[in-house]
């Protein structure tokens, strides 16, 4: 059970989504884990998962995704499970009984279709990432930026998107994250690291802290709280926030790397697929409900025949066991997507290896090129079948 600080009474109108209806409401209190609702002729079910926009004197102040977990009378209590970093600042201004700011126009989609890239959470499969971004762009015949204009990525797959926004071009990308592959370095701390994540720190670090070049692109990295629970998304567009923390906290993988200011990698838990906190977050902007939308998303897997030969180091096994508990939960969150989005046109792929490449190895960096090279046709194959530009 999640702690709930720092509930206040509020007043304030909310509208709702919730299984393809919109309901209006009135937000009663408010916590940094829970808001209370004020409904009438709601029928809900507890485990609901619902997209509220809260509104005050100030405009649209808050964006958030909660699931419902209790039902008195005319009222509901929902648990906080996501919003964006705006909406985290209101949200602890609000508590601080400080005035918060609009967030009428936070982000705005300028073209006429909303196209979004997804790169999942990658760790050691980021090497597959560039590979198939790469036959992506081939098969698109066009800068992956001049086809997509919104980016969504966790963990590697949001710093491969960040840097491709910063240098525009995926080879120079490429190249640069020749850079990660060091030698293994393990941390003297017991119980909060396996690794010492200080050179991939120190590697962002001067990468971001600069100012990017303006873009009419989004960028949306996804982390979580694990003080509250909560997943937030940083919406990036035109220097509005710097990359540098966001793209700390979403790399920390828990026990791996550990945390970052308590914050930890995106890919971990429900929203493990971000694609689907992102499109809630910009429908509840109006930005898919006015606009026709497609999304591509990419992520890597084990062989489920994995376990069944395999008798690694407890290290590999403890990747194996986090990737398929992801790989479930990608599935039923694409289901999700599908179900209520029904204006997107979605595309999902998964690439499998046979076994976890631990690449801070020399000998498993060959071996992952390599089955990555041998599977080139399997995706090729799937997006001259799947992906019609």
């Amino acid at each position: 059970m999640r702690k709930d600080n720092s509930r206040i009474k509020v007043n304030y109108k909310c509208k709702i989504i919730a299984q393809k209806k919109h309901i209006s409401g009135e937000v009663v209190s408010l916590s940094d884990g829970g808001i209370r609702i004020k409904l009438d002729k709601f029928k809900s079910m507890n485990g609901l998962i619902l997209d509220i926009i809260v509104h005050s004197e100030f405009g649209m102040v808050l964006t958030l995704i909660g699931s419902v977990i209790n039902q008195l009378d005319n009222e509901i209590g929902v648990s906080i499970l996501g919003l964006d970093k705006s909406s985290k600042m209101n949200l602890d201004k609000i508590l601080n009984q400080k005035i918060p700011i609009s967030l009428d126009r936070d982000v705005i989609v300028e073209q006429d279709q909303c196209r979004i890239l997804v790169v999942g959470a990658g760790g050691g499969k980021i090497l597959a990432q560039l590979k198939m971004l790469t036959q992506l762009e081939d098969h698109l015949g066009k800068k992956l930026l001049d086809c997509f204009n919104v980016l969504v990525g966790v963990s590697s797959g949001g710093l491969i998107l960040s840097l491709l926004l910063k240098y525009r071009e995926l080879k120079i990308v490429s190249n640069i994250l020749e850079k990660l592959k060091t030698p293994i370095l393990f941390n003297l701390i017991p119980f909060y690291s396996i690794l010492n994540m200080t050179f991939l720190k120190k590697f962002i670090h001067q990468e971001f802290d600069c100012i990017l070049p303006n873009s009419e692109h989004i960028l949306c990295l996804q982390y979580r709280d694990y003080k509250t629970g909560n997943y937030e998304s940083l919406l990036y567009q035109k220097n509005n926030f710097n990359l540098v923390d966001a793209l700390h906290k979403s790399i920390s993988v828990p026990v791996i790397f550990g945390l970052t200011k308590n914050y930890a990698d995106g890919a971990v838990g429900f929203f493990v697929n971000p694609t689907e906190i992102l499109l809630r977050l910009l429908r509840m902007r109006s930005q898919l409900l006015e606009k026709q939308s497609s999304a591509l998303y990419l992520d890597a897997g084990f062989d489920p025949k994995f376990t069944e030969s395999y008798q690694g180091d407890i290290l590999s096994q403890l990747f194996w066991t986090l990737k398929m508990t992801q790989r479930d939960s990608i599935l039923i969150s694409v289901d999700r997507i599908l179900n209520e989005f029904i204006e997107l046109n979605m595309n999902s792929y998964f690439f499998t290896y046979s076994k976890n490449y631990d690449l801070f190895f020399a000998n498993d960096i060959i071996k992952a090129e390599a089955e990555i090279s041998s599977k080139q046709k399997e995706f090729s194959e799937w997006l001259e079948k799947n992906y019609v530009v």
